[in-house]
Formats: C-alpha cells, sequence, structure tokens
C-alpha cells in the first residue's frame, strides 16, 4: 500500500512492507493527503501502518520546513542543536510509538544536569507531539512520559545587594554604560529587550507629587546576535515597564536632545550621515530607525560589560614600572550583565513585592494569579517603587 504525500505538482510516495496499493495522483499538497486517507479508509487500515517516518526524518522534512522555519534564528539554532546532539544520535532513527519508558529513562539520566535535562526534554516533547498531530499517530508514545528527572539542583545566579547597586550607580556615572545599566538595574528588563531602546524616543518621564521621577518605556522589540533587531519579544507580547529613583532622574539627564535619537548603547565607531539615512541606504541592523549612529552589537556587550571589572595590572615600559587604571567597577563582586535583572528581581522580593508581580514586572512566560487586575502600568510601577523602597532603605541603614 503507499501513502501518496504531494508537495505542489510533484507527490512523493511512501511504501509499507506489507501490502502495496499505488495510485497517481497531481495536486496540491492537500488534496494528495486528502485522497490518502480516503485510500486508507477503502483498505481499512491504519494510516500508520505506511506512514512509519523515523524521528530523524520528521525532523528534517517536515518539522524543521513547516514548523521551526516561523521560529525565531535564535530558537531555530536552539532546537536543532539540542535535536542534533542529544536527540538524534539515540532515537533518530526509530518511530516513535517503538521507543520504551526505559529507554527514555536511560537516556534522560545521561544528560549532564537537571537545567539541562528540562530543555532537551521540551524540545523532544515538542517535536514528538507535533509528529503525532501532524502524522494522525494513533498508536501510544510512551517514552517522554513521567521520565524521572534528577534532583532539582538550584543554582542562584550572583546578584548585587542594594547597596553594591548604588556603588555601582556610583562608579558607572559618566561611563558609555551608564543608560544600559539604570534601564536593566532599574526595571529588570532582560539584555536583548535593553539594548532595543532609543533615546529619546522609547521613554516619556513624569515627575510624582512628591517630585520623585519615573520613566515608563515600552518593551516592543530585541536585539540579538541571532535574529538582530527583531520587532517580537521573547513572549511575544509588548509590556509596560516603569524605571524608578534613584535610577530614573539619573536617566532623564542622559537623554539626548529631541531630533538627536540613538540608541541606549551607541557605538563609538560607526555612524552615518543624514543623507544616507533619508535615502535609506543598507547600514546592517546595527543602525535603528531614526538613529545616525550605530548600536553596539549584543556579543560585544558583554565584553565590555566584564572588561569594567578589570584590575589594575602592573607592567613594564622601558626601565619604569607603571600600573594599568583597571575598570570602574574594579574591586566589586562580578556579576552577569544578565544578572542585573535578577538583582532588580532580589530587591523588589525583599521590599515585600509578591512573587505574582515581579513576574508579571518582569515579563516571565508563565504569568500567576491577580497581577493581571493591576494592569500593565500597575505592575510596573509595583516593581519600580518596591525597588525604591528596598534602595532607600539601604541608605537610611
Amino acid at each position: 500500500m503507499t501513502l501518496w504525500r504531494g508537495t505542489g505538482d510533484e507527490p512523493t510516495r511512501r511504501a509499507a512492507k506489507a501490502r502495496v496499493y499505488s495510485e497517481t495522483f497531481e495536486g496540491s499538497r492537500a488534496e494528495a493527503e486528502e485522497r490518502a486517507d480516503a485510500i486508507w479508509v477503502e483498505m481499512g487500515e491504519d494510516r500508520n501502518i505506511g506512514d512509519r517516518m523515523t524521528l530523524g526524518e520528521y525532523f528534517d522534512e517536515l518539522y524543521v520546513p513547516d514548523h521551526l522555519s516561523r521560529r525565531r534564528k535564535k530558537t531555530q539554532s536552539k532546537y536543532t542543536s539540542i535535536f542534533d546532539r542529544y536527540i538524534r544520535p539515540v532515537f533518530g532513527n526509530d518511530w516513535p510509538p517503538d521507543i520504551s519508558y526505559r529507554r527514555g529513562q536511560r537516556w534522560i539520566d545521561e544528560v549532564e544536569s537537571p537545567a539541562q535535562q528540562r530543555e532537551v526534554l521540551l524540545v523532544a516533547r515538542a517535536v514528538v507531539h507535533s509528529m503525532e498531530a501532524q502524522l494522525a499517530i494513533r498508536e501510544p508514545v510512551v517514552f517522554l512520559n513521567k521520565l524521572e528527572l534528577r534532583h532539582k539542583q538550584v543554582h542562584r545566579k550572583d546578584t548585587w545587594t542594594a547597596e553594591d547597586v548604588l556603588e555601582g550607580m556610583r562608579r558607572l556615572r559618566d561611563t558609555r554604560m551608564e543608560r544600559l545599566f539604570l534601564v536593566m538595574a532599574g526595571a529588570g528588563t532582560r539584555r536583548s529587550e535593553a539594548l532595543a531602546l532609543r533615546c529619546p524616543d522609547d521613554f516619556v518621564f513624569e515627575v510624582a507629587g512628591d517630585g520623585a521621577v519615573l520613566a515608563r518605556a515600552h518593551i516592543r522589540a530585541t536585539y540579538t546576535a541571532e535574529d538582530g533587531l527583531l520587532d517580537l519579544t521573547k513572549t511575544g507580547r509588548d509590556r509596560a515597564i516603569t524605571i524608578g529613583e534613584p535610577f530614573s532622574s539619573r536617566l532623564r539627564e542622559l537623554m539626548p536632545e529631541e531630533g538627536c535619537t540613538e540608541p541606549i548603547l551607541p557605538s563609538l565607531r560607526r555612524r552615518r550621515t543624514k543623507d544616507e539615512m533619508e535615502n535609506g541606504l543598507p547600514g546592517g541592523d546595527e543602525f535603528f530607525d531614526g538613529c545616525l549612529v550605530a548600536s553596539v552589537t549584543p556579543r560585544t556587550v558583554a565584553d565590555i560589560w566584564k572588561k569594567l571589572f578589570d584590575e589594575p595590572r602592573p607592567y613594564q615600559l622601558r626601565t619604569r614600572m607603571k600600573t594599568t587604571k583597571g575598570g570602574p567597577l574594579a574591586g566589586m563582586d562580578f556579576i552577569e550583565l544578565e544578572s542585573l535583572r535578577h538583582t532588580n528581581e532580589t530587591l523588589a522580593v525583599e521590599a515585600g513585592l509578591s512573587s505574582t508581580i515581579t513576574s508579571l514586572a518582569h515579563g516571565h512566560s508563565q504569568e500567576i494569579s491577580y497581577g493581571h487586575y493591576l494592569g500593565q502600568r500597575g505592575v510596573a510601577d509595583a516593581n519600580a517603587e518596591a525597588v525604591r523602597r528596598r534602595i532607600e532603605g539601604e541608605v537610611r541603614e
């Protein structure tokens, strides 16, 4: 028996081992699959008998072009890498219903860490569930059900205390990283989200009754090495952020004049003329709309951040010994740039804000409980106020 899987005007054929039935069909893919379903009904057989693709074949022939191609390049790279490293070598030549639960457990046990196990399972389940739906698999696929993961190892990323944040603000004053630091530490944005912001176009500043300044912005885009500037957030939804004191006042001071739009972290080298911008000449993803100055690339940002922590070191120049200046954050505990986001969350929780609200304010994909009653702006304001209280408490102490 033959299953016709038409693509465009050239249907392809996948034959079963037992009974063979051939029929030539010309038409679209949808029409070919409809006719193939009818053939199975006429023959009184289960369609899967003639449709036994291996997991590797399905990933290459159908999942990548039909599903993964519509995702972000960063996601495509992640899924392909995980599938090729962890799934294909073990199950690539198998028909999923034939894979036993015991094999699945042995497989997941060999993955290095609990965090990596969860990543691998996420990809495996996405591919297999898509295969079950697309190929109408009626046999049970059990090898991914109820797998026992290793005991969860809680690895807490290093963060700064409120005192560290204030010291970091003082040391980074008038440096090129200052604006990015104020946004990430003040609102807990992801690095990719903060890098996509433009100054001053994306910011609105308000003065509260007590004289405190609030900086507001909307996260609508991300800037990553894989996708460049993409008008899409990680969760696929825009969200409001609020930056409170002590970050907002200084951020307002650092805003360029209107009409002089620039990325939040501008490049020191790449510029383009007004004529080039008006004529729409290509400048690459580094040039945002309305900006004459290019943005620092995402891969470069982490290197710039690390150099801020460089310790002074001696060197010899001819017969003299000299010492390098060192970075402005030298001597402070090193944290990754992305950990400024975790620092903001930690400060908000320490100030008494519920984890539900911090989850919403920081744009986590899983939103919990009653935060939606406050609305985006209310959630962002609550987070900013909590961080402000925590830092002011540190100053008083």
